[in-house]
């Protein structure tokens, strides 16, 4: 139960970053009232939750860059393709982080390769 809440928060607090991301790129205000915008955030890291813990490889990925798209086009009310866009360079910027993040645990904290994957890769 510990595990669930603890991925929960996590991502919850990605969802955070992801819409701060996507004000500073687009340099708009949020287009929703702030309960609508916590319901978003709620709901949403919900699915990715359910999502990271039941769905692995490619389907987890095309789900997660869906649910990016329809976040940043309903909060921001801006129309397709620059939701499309705005979720594209978003995952296309997380890439060198997540190889940092990769470089930082297994060769200055010393976590095996496999251990990484397994446990803080996911799918």
């Amino acid at each position: 139960m510990w595990q669930i809440i603890s991925i929960w928060l996590g991502i919850f607090i990605m969802g955070i970053c992801e819409i701060i991301f996507a004000k500073i790129i687009l340099q708009k205000d949020i287009k929703v009232p702030k309960y609508l915008l916590l319901l978003t955030l709620l709901v949403t890291s919900i699915i990715y939750t359910v999502n990271s813990i039941y769905i692995t490889g490619t389907l987890k990925t095309l789900i997660v860059s869906v649910v990016h798209i329809i976040v940043f086009k309903y909060i921001f009310n801006i129309n397709w393709s620059k939701a499309i866009l705005l979720t594209l360079l978003y995952l296309l910027l997380i890439i060198p982080v997540d190889l940092l993040e990769l470089l930082v645990a297994t060769s200055i904290i010393g976590v095996k390769k496999e251990t990484y994957y397994e446990v803080f890769a996911g799918s």
